[in-house]
Formats: structure tokens, sequence, C-alpha cells
């Protein structure tokens, strides 16, 4: 069929809603990119296709009233046919959700190729698609703590996931190098932390837009504040956060470790700031972190294991990690009602109970599919249901 670019529309034919208007603005933009591309490749493509009649209309139905954000096993199954009659009508592009509709858009735009010779008309051949994803979460993840991006490169980089039906932005705000998140209690945290106070840092506006951005093309913006490792940014302003480390006469050597989990000051700066971020971020799922805990800072300090010893824990400090992570994770699934991820290294060390339902993001290919069997097994009470997210095998996500 050939697709006369000036004439070629969009007709929505049950449902609609701004994700569906957004969508379809955007893609007969992308349509009309398309025209002018140089794809030498795709061009061998029609050499063996008859292409015959014109599509002028491509029908857009929507069979259910649209939801508003993207979620966690969303249906994303969806149906483009492309007939070979010579109507205008030819055309028609069917799902039960918004989020299908998305990603059957996307395939049309990919199936439509260049006309050699003729920028008023682009080709596509008569076709029956029928597609649906393997995967309910595929993911993208992306460091701006180590590696800031600015807010065009972060919108490049989601029209990117979009093209390649992607549907998570796993978004690792902080880390040891910087602290990016300009927040408006703590606004201390960047003012110190960030690469730069003014033009290294993401406003709570700018993340508001990234999230809407996402929201519009079906992906998931999963927020990681990782903790109680890889903090040393917060610690530039409040360096009483961290714990102390102590040589072997124990005296304080000046340098700073993970997060002090004896300190109820620690649980009151973390959870102020969650609570802030869960205001921009609207995801079900938030991101606890929780990996490469260095123990030797906590072995040395002896606040620390005065603590363990009067809590008959003494020697015990990878318990350590398991008393923060449960009193944050208990605070993030009850009093901000999301579910949490956390990294493979917490279940490995035994650290936490994990009783509410949690996602282990496991990030180590050896030997992830007995991890997997084992968080399966770990499972603490009849009602919980852990998720097992393989980054071994990137977007493997089962239940």
């Amino acid at each position: 069929m050939l697709i006369p670019a000036s004439s070629f529309r969009f007709k929505v034919l049950v449902n609609t809603c701004d994700i569906l208007e957004a969508a379809l603005k955007r893609y007969h933009t992308y349509l009309l990119l398309e025209r002018t591309a140089d794809y030498l490749g795709r061009l061998d493509y029609k050499s063996s296709v008859n292409f015959r009649g014109n599509l002028t209309i491509l029908g857009v139905a929507l069979m259910a009233p649209c939801e508003d954000s993207p979620y966690f096993g969303m249906d994303e199954h969806y149906e483009l046919r492309i007939d070979s009659e010579d109507v205008p009508e030819a055309g028609k592009l069917v799902a039960n959700s918004v989020w299908g509709i998305l990603r059957g858009l996307e395939t049309f735009v990919q199936l439509a190729v260049p006309s050699e010779g003729d920028e008023a008309h682009l080709l596509i051949s008569s076709c029956l698609v029928s597609d649906f994803p393997r995967y309910s979460h595929r993911g993208l993840m992306i460091d701006t703590s180590r590696h800031f991006l600015p807010l065009f490169t972060l919108f490049t980089l989601i029209d990117g996931m979009e093209a390649s039906k992607l549907n998570v932005l796993h978004w690792h705000m902080t880390d040891d190098a910087a602290f990016p998140f300009r927040s408006a209690r703590f606004p201390e945290f960047s003012e110190k932390g960030a690469f730069h106070p003014y033009t290294h840092v993401y406003t709570l506006n700018d993340v508001i837009s990234v999230v809407e951005y996402c929201r519009l093309r079906g992906i998931r913006v999963i927020p990681e504040f990782d903790t109680p490792g890889h903090c040393r940014s917060w610690g530039q302003f409040f360096p009483h956060l961290l714990t102390k480390c102590y040589d072997e006469n124990g005296v304080a050597d000046g340098t700073l470790g993970p997060m002090d989990p004896t300190s109820q000051f620690s649980y009151d700066i973390v959870k102020g700031l969650l609570a802030e971020v869960s205001q921009v971020f609207i995801d079900s799922h938030m991101h606890l972190g929780g990996d490469d805990i260095q123990l030797g800072c906590w072995e040395s300090n002896p606040a620390i294991n005065q603590y363990l010893e009067e809590n008959g824990l003494a020697g015990d400090h990878r318990i350590l990690e398991g008393v923060y992570m449960d009193q944050v994770a208990y605070f993030v699934t009850v009093s901000l009602e999301r579910q949490i991820i956390v990294w493979q290294d917490l279940f490995d060390n035994g650290a936490a109970s994990l009783e509410l339902e949690t996602v282990v993001q496991v990030t180590k290919a050896e030997g992830f599919q007995e991890v997997l069997q084992n968080v399966d097994h770990r499972k603490r009470s009849p009602c919980s249901s852990l998720l097992l997210l393989a980054f071994g095998q990137p977007g493997v996500q089962v239940g």
C-alpha cells in the first residue's frame, strides 16, 4: 500500500483520551519524518513486494476506556491489520488498552518505509500483526549521580525507549558521586552534594515533566535513592548521617562509611526525603537500593559495637543491614503505600525479612536462576508475594 504523506490521517473509532490524542499527533509527525529517511537497507524491502492502492486512514479502535498511568502487568496486546484492498480505510489498529495502542502505533510507523524517489509517499505492505510482549517488565536504568544527564538527553533516551517498546525507566537518582535531586524539604542535599547546585540538579518540576513525558508513552518511572551504602553525597551536608570510621587504635580517622543504622536521625531524614519523593514519582514501586555495604566502618565504630552488644548481637555487623532496611521498608510500604525493590546483595546476605511484597533485583548473571529459586523459597508468610527481577537477563520479571 502507498501512504500519501500529505493526506494520511488517524481516525479514532471508539474511545479516546489525552494519552491517545497526544500519541496520534506524535506518530503522525514520525511518519512525516520517516518519508525523508535514508534507510537504504530498508528500501531493499520493497523490491519483492507489489504495492497497490492508497492507505489514507488508519482506524484506531481502543476497546476500553483509557487508564491514567502505566503499571506492572498492563495489557500491551494489539492487532494491526493492513488490507490489500484499494479502499480508504484499509488499515485498522485494535487494542483493549491505550498501552496496546501505543505499541501498535510504533509498529505501524516502523513498518512504513520511504518510497524511493517519491517523498510524497511511504510504502507499507499488507499484513496482520497480533503482538504482545513476552515480559511485563522491560527496563532501562539511568544513573544520574555518576553521570548527570540534562533534560534534553533524558527525553531523547525516553524517545529511544518508546521506539524499542521498553516500559520501565529505572532512575538511579543518587549515589556516592552526587545528589542531583533538588529536594524542597532538604535543599542542602543538592546544594552541597550535586556536581553543581544550579546547573546539575533536577527540580521537582523537572521530575514531574520526566514522569509525565514517560506516562504519555506508556513508560513507568521507578526512582532509586540507594541507601544505606552508596550515599557519601548525602553526607556532604549531613555528615552525621553517616558512620564515623575508626582506625585500629580506636581513633576516628576522618572517613565516613554507610549510614548509621543505630541513629534515629538517619531514619528521620531518609523517611522525610522518601515521603517527598513519593509525591512526584507516582509509580507503585520504589527502589531502596541496599547493595555493596562495606562492613569495615561499622566494625570499627565503638558506638555501633555497643549497640550490638546491648541487643545481644555482638559481632553480627551484617544484621545492621536488616535493622536499617526493615525500618525503611516498613515506612515505604505502610505509610507511602509503595512496593519496594532491593538489590540482590540484601537478599544474599539474609539481611532483611522481605515480609511484604518485595522485588529482588538480581544483578549477578552467574547462578541467577538459583538465586531466583531461593528468593521464591524465602517467602515469609502465606500473604507475601515476592516478585523477582532478573538483571542477569535484562527485562525478565517473573512472579
